[in-house]
């Protein structure tokens, strides 16, 4: 993805989160942003694992699914089930989510964290790239639910 693609995206990703105060995401955001400027990719990676699975646990807060911190995986199976994502879209989704269950460990060397220069900057792109993507799409899909239970109460009154 171009520089410039990136900030587009960026952007949109960073007003939907500002409408929603989801101020942690948009920290961590441009945390991970500029973590891959500054060729710190183990950083990047962890800020934007950070900023999706908040983005997941607001919504699953602000639709009171839960009520305390869930792991990633948790998260992912709460927001399928609850039906964020349409069933016809779940596979899709399901492997999607395949991208936010990235394995930390993973990246270790002998109990330490691989150092950036171990990790490829494709990769840590990827991460980033897919994270403001993948936050976008389910902020979509929030404000999407959010709206056909504002028109399904409206239709019942």
């Amino acid at each position: 993805m171009t520089n410039d693609l990136q900030y587009t995206f960026m952007a949109t990703a960073i007003k939907i989160l500002t409408k929603h105060k989801f101020n942690d995401v948009i920290t961590s955001l441009l945390k991970a942003q500029e973590d891959y400027y500054g060729k710190n990719y183990q950083k990047t990676i962890s800020n934007s694992l950070l900023a999706i699975n908040d983005t997941m646990r607001y919504i699953c807060v602000s639709k009171k699914w839960i009520v305390s911190l869930n792991s990633s995986t948790r998260l992912i199976n709460i927001i399928c089930n609850s039906k964020l994502i349409p069933g016809y879209l779940q596979t899709q989704y399901t492997s999607l989510s395949n991208i936010l269950k990235i394995d930390l460990t993973s990246l270790r060397k002998n109990g330490e964290l691989k150092p950036s220069s171990d990790i490829p900057e494709y990769f840590a792109a990827f991460a980033l790239q897919s994270t403001i993507t993948n936050i976008i799409f389910l902020m979509n899909a929030f404000e999407d639910s959010n709206k056909y239970y504002a028109e399904s109460v409206t239709h019942s009154v």
